[in-house]
């Protein structure tokens, strides 16, 4: 029986295949990570929007088909071509979904999910009960199946391409490779279709429940609308999940970066500069250049302390920053100290900010306290090569007018446990 095709309706199955084949690339990048409940759930929607997809795309592509006589189906034969959709997609979509797969996985995965789609659509084309027999070319018939096979392959393999991409570039591919699987799908029905031949004078069953013309165009509206609705709601989930996630790693970041924080200065605390240290050690010793530490400190600070407010302390470290500017490290050690590390501490355009700190002597807070500064120093690797022997040797204080000398350095502390240095 010769008929010809509604070229709207093939356009509009392959709409139908390409939002089948979308819910499936979608669903099977995101069925890796999750876990529980939530994974069984997007599987049900992820099978039931792809497989009903697929069966709905092969429904269209036979309305498209225009016969001299009605086109009717059995109504058993047709919800079991729909449950073989289903659950090929489903069993597909669950073995792409496991951490780990091999290739041969992937290739089992692709004939349960190909197989699927060639079932439904034979299941299909059987539903259409005939007063005749169809007969099939069997060429044609393998190619079909051939061509659904490597078309499932072909997606899963995106599936498991995509699982660990997000963003405009992996969804660029998600889109490119729906419109190549939505090809193929399509390829495979009509291949499917060039495969049968409807004996003349065929007739449908008057027993057939189901009209053509339901199975057509209303059809493939509700069922993209379903597929839509549900690709919404995911993606909305998966949007939650991303905010979640990123608050995660903010909150993470956040902590790490407050291990490395002084909470009521907001300078760098004594584990900062520690790795600062030896960051500096490394990279010195790399250039056999020299850099210098000062150390200074709060002499009187045990009388004082009840006096201080951490409002005067942010003060005090606000101060000491302005003194030696954004270019030097300077890091809260203690409650009573601070360290300043100072690249080519010989250098000349370190003398203002030297002078500066020689003039700290006695300041008077906020709070009408004073406070008696003194201060140490110590340079690499004149006093010491690690970090420790620095900041040993840098508390040794004494005097604010040694800030500044480190030439004498050596000679002054050939003995690292000597006495502090005087005025």
């Amino acid at each position: 029986m010769i008929g010809h095709y509604d070229l709207t309706l093939v356009a509009l199955s392959y709409l139908v295949a390409i939002l089948a084949a979308y819910s499936a690339l979608y669903f099977g990048s995101q069925l890796a990570a999750l876990t529980g409940a939530k994974n069984r759930l997007w599987l049900c929607l992820g099978a039931l929007t792809m497989g009903s997809g697929i069966w709905v795309m092969h429904f269209v592509g036979m309305r498209a088909y225009i016969m001299p006589v009605a086109m009717t189906y059995d109504l058993g034969l047709t919800v079991i071509s729909w449950f073989a959709a289903v659950l090929s997609s489903a069993l597909a979509l669950y073995m792409i979904s496991k951490k780990n797969i091999h290739g041969l996985q992937l290739a089992t995965a692709s004939v349960v999910m190909g197989g699927g789609i060639a079932l439904m659509h034979y299941l299909g084309m059987d539903a259409m009960q005939m007063s005749k027999e169809l007969v099939y070319d069997p060429l044609i018939f393998v190619v079909s199946i051939g061509i659904a096979i490597g078309a499932s392959g072909a997606a899963l393999g995106i599936c498991r391409y995509l699982q660990d991409r997000t963003g405009s570039k992996a969804t660029a591919l998600q889109i490119v490779a729906s419109l190549v699987m939505g090809a193929a799908i399509c390829g495979m029905h009509y291949t499917g279709m060039a495969a049968v031949t409807i004996p003349v004078g065929a007739r449908p069953d008057p027993t057939n429940l189901l009209s053509g013309d339901w199975l057509g165009l209303p059809l493939a509206v509700a069922t993209m609308l379903l597929i839509a609705m549900v690709l919404l709601a995911s993606l909305m989930d998966y949007k939650k999940r991303e905010a979640a996630v990123q608050q995660a790693e903010a909150a993470e970041a956040r902590l790490r970066e407050l291990a490395f924080v002084d909470s009521v200065t907001g300078l760098p605390n004594r584990s900062a500069l520690e790795k600062h240290l030896l960051d500096q050690i490394i990279q010195h010793e790399s250039t056999d250049t020299s850099f210098g530490v000062i150390y200074l400190d709060m002499a009187n600070y045990r009388s004082i302390e009840s006096a201080l407010s951490d409002d005067t302390l942010v003060l005090i470290a606000s101060r000491l920053k302005d003194i030696v500017g954004r270019k030097v490290y300077l890091a809260r050690y203690s409650a009573s100290g601070f360290m300043v590390v100072i690249n080519d501490p010989e250098n000349s355009q370190h003398a203002p900010m030297y002078q500066t700190l020689r003039q700290l002597q006695e300041q008077i807070t906020p709070d009408g306290v004073t406070v008696h500064w003194q201060a140490g120093r110590s340079a690499f690797p004149q006093t010491g090569r690690s970090s420790r022997m620095l900041v040993r040797v840098a508390m040794k204080t004494g005097d604010l007018r040694h800030i500044g000398s480190f030439n004498d350095l050596e000679s002054a502390f050939a003995n690292p446990m000597s006495a502090p240095l005087t005025a």
